[in-house]
């Protein structure tokens, strides 16, 4: 398996903070693989069960917002952490400013005053789309936290708002004695009971999934919390 997963034959096309983005590694046309940065996913605390609630979580938001957010195929935390998601296509713009970001390791804040002025008229042209207000707000409204930065998001080759970021993250596991869901299962529920039986049954099973998950993140965190006050006493 550590085979399948060989980040050197593969180009890489893509970095943020957070992941490195390649082209897929089983080469097929319409994936992209992306990889969580090493120092990332341990300042985070991002173990396989928060890399398998990623995955449901989005697989759920991709039913939710098909058009808008792309499929999830695989999340995988050996031997490295990373997933396989739908290819989108981008725009001229967008990849411009890709590469921009790939030569500063994925840190925007490094950017020139030339790389800043096209940054900034990327931003306005994003954040001028009622779309782009109106999917933020949307999420928002299930309870869903993510990253909502405009070089997140892009245009389809039909013009149609599309975001990038990868892997919605379920929680949070960087608190020592709980954890703190990035969701609102209640919410999720609600939305999915309104779509048609296929859907909805799909996701109604990745949303029992999840919680399950995090029911059980939370519990370990708990229970690791209080063996350390014990031994510590």
């Amino acid at each position: 398996m550590q085979e399948d997963f060989n980040l050197d034959r593969v180009v890489k096309i893509g970095e943020g903070r957070h992941k490195e983005i390649f082209k897929d590694l089983h080469k097929s046309d319409d994936r992209v693989t992306a990889v969580l940065k090493g120092e990332y996913v341990e300042s985070e605390k991002i173990g396989s069960r928060r890399m398998k609630g990623s995955f449901y979580l989005t697989k759920i938001l991709h039913i939710l917002f098909p058009m808008v957010i792309p499929d999830i195929h695989l999340a995988a935390s050996q031997p490295k952490k990373l997933f396989i998601v739908e290819k989108k296509q981008r725009s001229k713009e967008h990849l411009e400013m890709q590469k921009m970001a790939m030569r500063h390791g994925g840190d925007y804040d490094r950017f020139n005053d030339a790389e800043n002025d096209k940054y900034y008229r990327y931003d306005a042209l994003i954040l001028d789309d009622p779309r782009y207000k109106r999917f933020c707000l949307e999420l928002k409204s299930l309870g869903i936290n993510f990253d909502e930065s405009r070089h997140n998001f892009d245009y389809d080759k039909e013009g149609n708002l599309v975001y990038l970021e990868t892997g919605f993250d379920p929680w949070d596991s960087s608190v020592d004695d709980f954890a703190i869901s990035k969701f609102d299962a209640n919410k999720l529920r609600t939305a999915l009971e309104k779509l048609n039986d296929d859907k909805k049954e799909r996701g109604l099973t990745y949303l029992q999934h999840l919680e399950t998950l995090f029911m059980e993140e939370d519990k370990e965190l708990q229970e690791k919390a209080v063996l350390e006050k014990q031994n510590k006493s």
